[in-house]
Formats: structure tokens, C-alpha cells, sequence
């Protein structure tokens, strides 16, 4: 689950860890260790909290809130369902969003195309964010789990936490 390190243009940077819970109708996000996973949940869900899942919705409304707000720009999206042909046709339009951001549109239409038709959920959406301060490097998966460079984590995580938050009221 914990790739510690990824790299951006080249730069190497160290990913922390975390996950999603909720307890008492509030968001709590928790750093997650790279320990055993199952003994991490077992242990938070003794506690009383649950597991916060990602549904396409959510994760489609974090995507266009980093990609519009914040301008972030996407390194990938995976699918619940190992499909060469839709992997291929998402990276296609990935790289084109990359070249003229106008097409974004057309992604956020396939995604919920494909959530609302075929019930393919997004896995795991990947971020980056470049400017001259540095880079930031963010991923979201559809468990609660998520990665981001140690530099950004805090403020980053707030801002996942605010949106998922609102999603779930």
C-alpha cells in the first residue's frame, strides 16, 4: 500500500501515509504506518471508528476540486476492473487534459458514464501539483487510504478531510 517514495520531474519525495475513519459522524484522518493494515483497521475499529470508503462520487468530486481550485494536474486513474482497453482510453485523455486542460470535461462526463452505467469504480486517483515553491504529489484510494508528500501532508489532508466531509452529509 505505502510506496514511500515517488517521483516528480525527476525529484524524489518521501510519502506519508494515512486513512480516512469516521467516528461519531466526524472525519478522522489517521496516519497509517505501513504496519500490518488489517491490524491498523482492527485496532481504530475497536475504538469505535469505521472505515471511510471512496465511492466514485466522492473521488470524482476530490478530482475536480484539485484539478479546478487547485490546479492540480492528474498522474493517473485506476479502476476497480483490470480493463486494458478503458485504462488505455483514460490515459489517452489524461495526457491530451495534459496538453489542453479544456478537456477535463470530457473525463469527468467518462467517469461518471462509467459509474453510473457500468459500475466501474475509480481504485486510486494520483495527483501532482508544480509550481515554483516545489512540487506536491497526492494519492487517493478508493479504501480511505491515502499518500502525500511529507512537505504537504497537513495541508492536504485538511483539504481531503473538507471534502469528503461534505460529501458524506
Amino acid at each position: 500500500y505505502n510506496n514511500d517514495n515517488s517521483k516528480v520531474r525527476g525529484e524524489t519525495m518521501k510519502i506519508k501515509c494515512g486513512k480516512l475513519f469516521i467516528k461519531e459522524n466526524c472525519i478522522s484522518p489517521i496516519v497509517y504506518d505501513d504496519s500490518d493494515y488489517y491490524r491498523f483497521v482492527k485496532n481504530y475499529s475497536e475504538q469505535g471508528y469505521y472505515q471511510v470508503i471512496l465511492s466514485s462520487t466522492i473521488m470524482i468530486d476530490l478530482l475536480q476540486n484539485y484539478f479546478v481550485e487547485r490546479k492540480f494536474e492528474i498522474v493517473g486513474i485506476d479502476f476497480m476492473e483490470e480493463d486494458e482497453v478503458l485504462k488505455n482510453e483514460i490515459d489517452i485523455l489524461i495526457r491530451q487534459i495534459g496538453e489542453s486542460r479544456e478537456k477535463f470535461c470530457y473525463l469527468i462526463e467518462k467517469l461518471k458514464f462509467l459509474n453510473e452505467d457500468s459500475s466501474i469504480e475509480v481504485k486510486k486517483l494520483e495527483l501532482k501539483h508544480l509550481d515554483r515553491l516545489g512540487s506536491t504529489f497526492l494519492y487517493l484510494q478508493v479504501n480511505g487510504l491515502y499518500g502525500i508528500d511529507i512537505k504537504h501532508y497537513d495541508t492536504e489532508e485538511n483539504y481531503i478531510k473538507d471534502i469528503v466531509e461534505r460529501n458524506l452529509r
